[in-house]
């Protein structure tokens, strides 16, 4: 395991521990480094339950990496929650204490100097753990989401502010993973992106010219020294392009996954009422083709069975929970010069979204597909409106290959359609 040391300079964008002493020097001019308050306080809101009218002491939140203190100091400000700072370099600390008392906030906010891999041991459970650009502390995410989410309230979130490279980019790049391997291991942690919000670094340019000059006056200040600074200042350089052209910034939000018991089965006759009760929806049938109909009848139920009872080996099966038929998931494999490919497509019934059945049915049809068929391929055409989809078919492993622009007409309304794509060989 790396030091503490180590782990700071990392997050810090550099690869030389003799910078860390310097940090506080170099970072004076800012208060806020890296994580926006402001969309972290959003999220807050949004997912932890309540929290502008519970009592202050009732809402426990989680720093780590919290350097300055600005977040935890503007979420206390805000929404009057307890926050717990931990951070690796004392001068943070100091300011952050600071902070506290400025605004106010002094008993609604705890500082500690600390290293956070040692820290959460001791800690007990928050309803918020945020994780502010320090990167991936216990060695990947998996197992640092693994890790921390053990101090996790049964309704709790993690904000995790980071980056990652886009599917169709060729970029590499040693500690930034790319989206679809992201969202493998938040699936492998158990945890699920629920939410994000994407974009640049704030005032970059001027970030890095207020850097620059700092590391400047120390060049000044130990000449002997200036190569670590002037070093520093080239990786600074670097990273700013590289989150600025490079990647996608972007603050997400992950929750643990809440699994419902389903199975999928093929269908039967019986199925017509609970079929009928739950595909006669609009919120379902706007992403489906117009093969899908809306108003759904019975007699569309008993047409659409009696089209795929026969079929053998199966290729639609039935989504059951709690004896239901709750929704479809279906494989088809194509002809001719496609014949090697098969298209996957599903729905489920709109009291069950939210309960990663989805996401576990796709694992399911996926294994089956490629064991069942003669295909290499397997490919999904989600609307781009879809967003709930497009996320569950990302953590399922696929990974977008082609937008098609205004390919799809429904409802009086253009519309991109997104080709989604999993090969044998990916498919461990």
């Amino acid at each position: 395991m790396k030091t503490l040391e180590e782990s700071i300079a990392i997050a810090m964008d550099s690869t030389d521990v003799a910078i860390v002493p310097f940090l506080p020097y170099i970072l004076q001019d800012f208060w806020e480094i890296g994580t926006s308050s402001e969309i972290v306080i959003d999220f807050v809101k949004k997912y932890c339950a309540n929290v502008e009218t519970r009592r202050a002491t009732s809402v426990q939140i989680l720093d780590l990496g919290c350097g300055k203190g600005a977040v935890s100091v503007k979420l206390a400000t805000a929404l009057k929650c307890k926050c717990f700072g931990i951070d690796g370099i004392p001068e943070f600390i100091d300011t952050a204490k600071e902070k506290a008392l400025e605004y106010g906030v002094d008993t609604f906010c705890r500082f500690e100097v600390g290293d956070i891999r040692e820290k959460i041991r001791e800690s007990g459970k928050f309803d918020v753990i945020i994780l502010g650009a320090v990167g991936q502390v216990f060695g990947n995410f998996y197992t640092t989401l693994t890790a921390f989410s053990e101090h996790l309230t049964p309704e709790g979130i993690i904000i995790i502010d980071d980056a990652y490279i886009d599917y169709a980019s060729t970029f590499q790049h040693p500690s930034i993973l790319q989206r679809h391997e992201f969202l493998k291991q938040i699936g492998q942690a158990e945890m699920e992106l629920i939410d994000e919000k994407t974009g640049g670094v704030a005032d970059s340019e001027k970030e890095f010219e207020n850097l620059q000059k700092r590391c400047r006056e120390l060049i000044a200040k130990y000449p002997e020294k200036a190569s670590l600074f002037e070093k520093y200042i080239k990786n600074q350089a670097t990273e700013y392009d590289v989150l600025e052209n490079k990647v996608i910034c972007s603050t997400m939000v992950l929750k643990r996954i809440c699994s419902m018991n389903f199975k999928l089965r093929p269908f039967k006759n019986s199925d017509l009422p609970s079929l009928v009760k739950y595909a006669n929806n609009y919120n379902v049938a706007r992403f489906m083709t117009n093969q899908f109909p809306y108003p759904y009848s019975e007699d569309d139920g008993r047409k659409f069975i009696s089209s795929v009872c026969d079929s053998n080996p199966v290729k639609v099966f039935a989504i059951e929970v709690n004896s239901e038929a709750v929704g479809s998931i279906g494989i088809f494999p194509q002809s001719d010069i496609h014949e090697k490919n098969a298209e996957m497509g599903y729905w489920l019934a709109e009291p069950f979204w939210g309960n990663s059945i989805i996401t576990r049915a796709i694992g399911q049809i996926v294994d089956y597909g490629f064991k069942t068929f003669d295909i290499t391929t397997i490919f999904s055409r989600p609307f781009s409106i879809n967003l709930a989809s497009k996320r569950v078919l990302e953590k399922a492993g696929f990974v977008l290959e082609a937008r098609l622009k205004n390919a799809i007409y429904k409802n009086g309304n253009y519309m991109d359609e997104l080709i989604y794509a999993k090969r044998r060989d990916d498919n461990g």
